[in-house]
């Protein structure tokens, strides 16, 4: 995680191949895990969406088939952001949903702080994107709708994420 944020590309991956070798010898789930979540982060960082989303996507595959929701809510989170970055916000939206769900599902104490401000920066990115689209749309009406719920994401992931997680 810290290499990733660091832009430190070269030692990511290093390590990241590390995790999928863990994996694959061990036949450890939460290394392959790691592997699709860090590769996905690594190349939504690097702007590669398309390659990152099929991570993202092999990721939740696994996950469903374990039916661990609680780390799902993670991926659901960066699956969001990379669509965002995509400008595909209807996309994003059904994501946004699905984990919504999960987070009623599983109950918000109950997921790890990193996993859900994923899932927090995943809210405050779609927002932002809907509110810059309506300011550059010639109708204006959304524009205060979609800021308030900018602000109100954006507070609650800084409040989330300043002490707790360094990663974004």
């Amino acid at each position: 995680y810290a290499r990733i944020e660091l832009g430190e590309f070269a030692k990511s991956e290093t390590i990241i191949k590390k995790l999928k070798n863990i994996g694959d010898i061990y036949n450890f789930i939460h290394a392959k895990l790691d592997f699709y979540y860090l590769t996905a982060k690594l190349l939504m960082k690097k702007r590669e969406s398309n390659k990152a989303l099929k991570y993202a996507d092999e990721g939740i595959i696994l996950l469903n088939k374990i039916g661990l929701d609680m780390r799902k809510i993670e991926f659901l989170g960066l699956k969001t952001r990379i669509f965002v970055l995509q400008n595909k916000l209807n996309a994003a939206e059904k994501i946004i949903e699905e984990a919504k769900n999960l987070v009623l599902k599983v109950g918000r104490r109950a997921i790890l702080t990193n996993y859900y401000s994923d899932y927090l920066m995943g809210m405050f990115s779609y927002h932002l994107a809907r509110l810059e689209n309506a300011i550059d749309s010639t109708v204006k009406q959304n524009i205060s709708k979609y800021k308030r719920a900018a602000l109100q994401y954006g507070k609650l992931t800084t409040k989330h994420c300043r002490k707790k997680v360094a990663a974004d």
